[in-house]
C-alpha cells in the first residue's frame, strides 16, 4: 500500500567499528612521539670532521636532541554513514479526492503540520446527519421522560397499570441509549472530518509528493 509521501528525521552517524580504547590510544600516542625523536635526530645534517691535531682520528660527533612532554593529536577514522533516526510515511486515514498539497517538496516540516487537503465534503455532511439523528434522540428521551414521570403517582394511584408505567420506563431507558449512541456517533463523524486534513506524523525533512491533486486516494494511503 503506497504511501503519500515520507518523512526522515535529522541524519546521524552510525559507525561500522567502536573507537579504540584508551590504550590503543596511548600507545599510539607514544609510538608517534619516538617516531619524531628518531627522524629529528637523523635529519641533522652532519658537517665533515676536522682533522685532529698531528694527523690522528678525529673525535666522533654526537647528535643531541632536547626531548620535552607535549601534546600528540591522534586521529582515527573510522568508515560509517549518515542514515535518519526516524523515518515516517504520510498516509491518509480517510478516503477521498486529494484537493491540495499544502508543503514544498524537500522542505522541513514540523509535527502536526498541515501536507494535505483531501475533499472534506462527505464527512461534513456525515457529521450534521450524526447531529440531527442526536437532536432526535434527545427529542424521544424529552418525551419519554415526561411520561415516565406522569405515570410514576398514577400507578401508585391504580390509574394506569402496572404494564403501562414498566413500558413507560422502559422506552425512557431506550431513549437515554439512543442519545448516548447519538453522541458517539457525531464524536467519530467529527474525527473523520478532521482526518480530511493529512499532518506530519514527526518533523524532518519532507520527500517528493507520491501523489498529485485530484488523484483518489484511500484509507492508508
Amino acid at each position: 500500500m503506497s504511501a503519500l509521501s515520507q518523512i526522515k528525521s535529522k541524519a546521524a552517524v552510525r559507525p561500522r567499528f567502536p573507537s579504540l580504547p584508551s590504550g590503543r590510544r596511548l600507545a599510539v600516542g607514544l609510538t608517534t612521539l619516538t617516531l619524531a625523536v628518531l627522524l629529528s635526530a637523523c635529519g641533522k645534517k652532519e658537517a665533515p670532521p676536522a682533522a685532529a691535531p698531528g694527523g690522528g682520528m678525529p673525535p666522533p660527533e654526537v647528535g643531541v636532541v632536547t626531548v620535552a612532554p607535549g601534546d600528540v593529536g591522534l586521529v582515527t577514522e573510522l568508515p560509517g554513514r549518515l542514515e535518519a533516526s526516524r523515518v515516517a510515511q504520510v498516509r491518509a486515514r480517510a478516503a477521498g479526492i486529494l484537493q491540495e498539497r499544502l508543503f514544498r517538496e524537500g522542505s522541513e516540516v514540523k509535527a502536526g503540520q498541515a501536507l494535505f487537503r483531501i475533499d472534506a465534503a462527505p464527512y461534513a455532511a456525515a457529521v450534521q446527519s450524526a447531529q440531527a439523528s442526536l437532536a432526535r434522540s434527545q427529542a424521544n428521551l424529552t418525551q419519554a421522560t415526561a411520561l415516565a414521570e406522569r405515570y410514576a403517582p398514577l400507578v401508585k394511584e391504580n390509574a394506569v397499570s402496572q404494564q403501562e408505567f414498566a413500558s413507560a420506563v422502559a422506552s425512557q431507558k431506550q431513549a437515554e441509549a439512543d442519545v448516548a449512541a447519538g453522541r458517539a456517533a457525531v464524536q467519530s463523524a467529527n474525527i473523520n472530518l478532521g482526518y480530511a486534513r493529512v499532518t506530519a506524523p514527526i518533523s524532518g525533512r519532507i520527500g517528493r509528493a507520491l501523489v498529485t491533486e485530484g488523484a483518489l486516494v484511500g484509507q492508508g494511503e
